[in-house]
């Protein structure tokens, strides 16, 4: 088995992951207003990196669970209370200030199915939520159930969700017409990113690698990859553009070993909040948008301090919002689930 440790290393790359997306989505934003167009490097890749980072840390923690449904439970405790508040945040400008948005309405049955992580098209046939970033959520419980199916009724669930998942994407890519929307996004080859992840975790779990100099050749192989892909564009199918080089950055970086300085502590600190940072940067970036037409700022040097000023308070309120809510609320339904089976073997136990 892998050895009960934080993974520190994980943790940064959750942050850098994170901030990938951010920068992508604040330099979209910031391109609507001014007139010098920044260049964007592609940081959708963020989001493969996170995926592969699923796989590992689900087939990591899964072990301690008692079942399917005990697995399903702590990830729905951990992921559902941040992203149900930040989706109806949302909806609730969509309902009372509309022209603040772009492409979100505010129609009761997207909310609904926003809620439940069932995809659905937008107007202009985006397959997102309410709260557009949330279209990875989607994959995450999609992923979640799958491998609690697999927990429940297999020996070995990997084997199982690895080879149902490669059956999705093989139908996908042979049989799915591109009219049917829903039917592709359950096909799509991105959930092999999960895959990819959860096989990592199984090669070290096998093999307790720990070469380090073998390990930072693998994650310069991986950042590298990534990094050309991010500038040239290159026009693959996403799990092959950016899914290889996450699952190898991801591959090396498992078994770094973590060296203390304030810089990585910060890191790994905001690695800790990469969900909240990753579902609040575009409340963020669209105010960011709103102040920079308001006031008319197209200085360069006002835009480069308005844009720092923007991603810092980004980052801080990510930690307060970690801090303060998304920790809190999955311990305190975490403790509420132990004082329910309490109670219940209190009461049924004989007199």
């Amino acid at each position: 088995m892998v050895k009960k440790r934080r993974f520190e290393s994980i943790q940064v790359l959750r942050f850098i992951a994170a901030s990938f997306v951010v920068a992508i989505h604040f330099s979209l934003e910031l391109n609507k207003h001014v007139s010098h167009k920044f260049i964007i490097l592609d940081g959708n890749s963020g989001v493969d990196i996170f995926f592969v980072i699923s796989g590992f840390v689900i087939a990591l923690t899964s072990g301690s669970c008692s079942g399917g449904i005990d697995f399903l439970r702590r990830r729905i405790f951990r992921v559902v209370p941040l992203y149900w508040t930040m989706t109806i945040a949302v909806f609730t400008v969509a309902y009372f200030s509309p022209s603040v948005l772009y492409s979100t309405k505010a129609n009761p049955l997207y909310l609904l199915k926003s809620l439940l992580f069932i995809p659905f098209a937008k107007e202009k046939g985006l397959i997102e939520p309410v709260l557009n970033v949330g279209w990875t959520l989607n994959y995450e419980m999609f992923f979640y159930i799958v491998f609690a199916i697999c927990l429940s009724l297999c020996r070995k669930p990997i084997i199982a969700v690895s080879g149902f998942f490669v059956v999705l994407v093989i139908i996908g890519w042979m049989f799915v017409p591109q009219n049917l929307l829903i039917i592709q996004f359950y096909t799509n080859g991105i959930i092999l990113e999960f895959v990819a992840g959860m096989w990592i975790y199984e090669f070290y779990s096998l093999r307790n690698f720990s070469h380090v100099t073998f390990s930072w050749i693998i994650v310069f192989i991986g950042a590298a990859g990534l990094l050309c892909q991010m500038i040239y564009f290159i026009d693959f199918p996403r799990e092959i553009k950016f899914g290889i080089f996450s699952a190898i950055l991801v591959f090396g970086a498992v078994s770094l070993p973590f060296v203390k300085n304030t810089i990585l502590a910060s890191a790994v600190l905001l690695g800790d909040a990469s969900y909240s940072l990753y579902l609040i940067h575009q409340f963020f970036s669209r105010t960011m948008g709103l102040i920079l037409h308001r006031l008319g700022i197209v200085s360069l040097v006002y835009v480069d301090i308005c844009v720092a000023l923007f991603v810092i308070a980004t980052m801080i309120c990510s930690l307060v919002i970690y801090r303060l809510f998304e920790r809190p609320s999955t311990d305190f339904l975490n403790n509420m689930w132990r004082k329910r089976f309490v109670r219940s073997a209190l009461t049924s136990e004989p007199s």
